[in-house]
């Protein structure tokens, strides 16, 4: 059975990869993988915030910086 991915998983998931001092442009592909294989479990808020961030990265220059990626994650955790 598919597991249910929510904003918080996900959330979660990133915040764990910033723990790693994964690099933003790392975070984003692997943010794409979780959209791609769990898109039926986000809210819209979660899939806007993730969609941005993924529209954002412009091949291996990333835009949005990492204040602001941890300021999206913290909205997805409240």
């Amino acid at each position: 059975m598919r597991k249910i991915y929510t904003d918080k998983d996900l959330a979660n998931d990133l915040l764990l990869m910033l723990k790693q001092n994964r690099s933003p442009t790392e975070i984003s592909k692997i943010a794409h993988e979780i959209y791609i294989k769990h898109d039926d479990g986000f809210s819209d808020y979660g899939r806007d915030s993730l969609m941005a961030l993924i529209a954002m990265n412009e091949g291996d220059e990333f835009i949005i910086p990492i204040v602001t990626l941890k300021e999206m994650i913290t909205k997805l955790l409240e």
